[in-house]
């Protein structure tokens, strides 16, 4: 171990000094016996990094051994660290269109403070409208805060097409909030970026969600027999004519044998049926709004015994509640908002980035040389495909 003397500014013979910090030579104590005068000066002159520091004192000779003359404190760990975390590259996914669903990430160059409740604000709203703030599910982790919008308390039916705004860090003047890493150095500005959310076209797409039947008694070997029960269910309190758009994918007994757990598919309506939002007609409805719609009629939102006939699916849909769910675009949308290439090779770099914080322990000074590295590759993968646009434009 080499230990190296802290040094600091001190007034000698009047003028100020960068000097050894002799608590004895230069100290001056106050009424508590405390050293207040001197301050160990650390920027510019200490590596940032984790040290062992302790207290040292030399006696004057008394003509013994000369380890006798010395006697220092037990050391402790402390870690300088004056760096505030940066943004590395750009939110993830890297094209301006987001699909319903997709995660943002906000990948950052250290690790962040993410115990709960978070200490950072975290906003989104759509373009030209920040009074309505949209509900998210906003996860802490690592190096990098992850967003999207939860499904289950706001109808995305009415994000589709829309530009929005997402912003991370103090917002407000009256905020306190401040992401910062985990030594307490907070972001010197806040995260802001705007992108748009696809133009789905809902008739096509499908969803699948969780159908949680409540107070139920159900076993393993019994609760197969439900499936054409909640089906038939799920198309009463939706209004609809058939079952042929509802699907049970999967279906369990759970919670100690209290509740029936379904995941549910709501196909696309059939293929005449126009683009729309919304309709009166249930049968050509789309996925989307038939979720929201089974979601209102809950045991959450109301009671529906009034709405059903006698027998079994009166019992089955007085204590249900949906969540969780899931929208897969059409085929068309698939292939029209499917990414090229070269984005897919950059956010696997941001990504591969963000991952090296759960594999291995880094210090600051390799932190920042891995940083510098991965974004003057992404920066050069970007210029090599704008280059190969501009020839082909050139040729066309």
């Amino acid at each position: 171990v080499v230990w190296s003397k802290a040094l600091g500014k001190v007034s000698d013979g009047g003028a100020i000094q960068t000097k050894e910090l002799d608590l004895y030579k230069y100290g001056k104590e106050d009424n508590y016996g405390f050293v207040t005068n001197l301050k160990w000066l650390l920027r510019g002159v200490v590596i940032e990094g984790t040290y062992e520091i302790k207290v040292e004192c030399e006696c004057f000779a008394a003509g013994g051994p000369k380890d006798y003359d010395i006697s220092s404190t037990m050391s402790l760990i402390g870690v300088y660290d004056v760096t505030a975390p940066k943004l590395y590259g750009s939110p993830l996914p890297l094209n301006d269109v987001v699909l319903i669903g997709e995660e943002i990430m906000f990948v950052f160059t250290e690790p962040l403070q993410c115990s709960k409740p978070y200490s950072f604000d975290v906003q989104m709203w759509l373009y030209g409208s920040s009074t309505e703030k949209i509900p998210l599910q906003v996860i802490c982790e690592g190096n990098h805060v992850s967003l999207q919008v939860d499904q289950d308390k706001y109808n995305v039916a009415n994000l589709i097409g829309k530009k929005f705004v997402v912003e991370i860090g103090s917002i407000g003047s009256q905020s306190s909030a401040a992401l910062t890493d985990l030594n307490g150095n907070p972001l010197k500005h806040n995260v802001k970026v705007n992108k748009t959310f696809a133009n789905l076209d809902l008739s096509q797409a499908s969803t699948s969600f969780e159908f949680v039947l409540d107070n139920v008694t159900c076993t393993d070997s019994t609760v197969g027999a439900l499936q054409d029960q909640i089906r038939e269910s799920i198309k009463v309190i939706l209004g609809m004519s058939s079952i042929d758009r509802i699907q049970i994918i999967d279906l369990n007994c759970v919670d100690n044998k209290s509740k029936v757990a379904a995941t549910v598919s709501i196909t696309p309506p059939s293929a005449g049926a126009r683009r729309f939002l919304s309709s009166n007609n249930k049968e050509d409805d789309n996925s989307v709004n038939l979720f929201y719609a089974l979601q209102d009629a809950s045991a959450e939102k109301k009671p529906v015994s009034r709405m059903l006939s006698t027998g079994v699916h009166g019992s089955i849909s007085n204590h249900f509640f949906v969540r969780g769910i899931k929208i897969t675009p059409g085929l068309a949308d698939v292939a029209l908002y499917t990414k090229n290439a070269t984005l897919l090779q950059t956010e696997k770099k941001i990504r591969d980035f963000e991952k090296t914080f759960h594999l291995n322990p880094i210090n600051s000074n390799e932190m920042n040389d891995l940083a510098i590295n991965l974004l003057e590759e992404v920066k050069s993968e970007i210029q090599e495909e704008q280059l190969s646009l501009q020839s082909l434009l050139k040729h066309e």
